[in-house]
C-alpha cells in the first residue's frame, strides 16, 4: 500500500465524495436538459408475426385456449427414464459384458 502513515485515505474518501457530488450534479442537469427534449418512442425492433396464436384478438378478448392432445409424462416416467439413461452410461462405462447381456 501507498498509504503507510494514513494520510491518503481521508484525502481519497473527500475527494472521492467530491467527485461523487460532481456526477450527480451533471446527471440531474442532463436529466433536465433531456426532460424538455421530444424524445422519441422506442421503435419495436422485433417483427410482429401476423400468425402468432399468443397474442390477443383485436377485440380486446384473449385468443380461445388450444388444448394439446399429446401425452405429457409424468414426474416418475421423466426420473425412471433418467434413471435407465444414467445406467445404460454407467454399464457401458464400467459395467462387464455378463451383466450387459443379462438386460437384454
Amino acid at each position: 500500500r501507498d498509504d503507510d502513515d494514513g494520510l491518503l485515505i481521508p484525502i481519497e474518501q473527500e475527494a472521492e465524495k467530491e467527485a461523487i457530488a460532481r456526477a450527480v450534479a451533471e446527471w440531474r442537469a442532463n436529466k433536465e436538459e433531456n426532460k424538455e427534449q421530444d424524445l422519441p418512442e422506442e421503435e419495436n425492433i422485433y417483427p410482429e408475426d401476423p400468425d402468432d396464436k399468443r397474442i390477443e384478438q383485436v377485440d380486446g378478448e384473449p385468443a380461445p385456449v388450444l388444448t394439446s392432445h399429446v401425452a405429457v409424462p409424468s414426474q416418475k416416467d421423466i426420473e425412471e427414464a433418467l434413471l435407465r439413461r444414467k445406467k445404460q452410461e454407467l454399464l457401458e462405462r464400467y459395467g462387464c459384458l455378463d451383466v450387459k447381456l443379462e438386460d437384454r
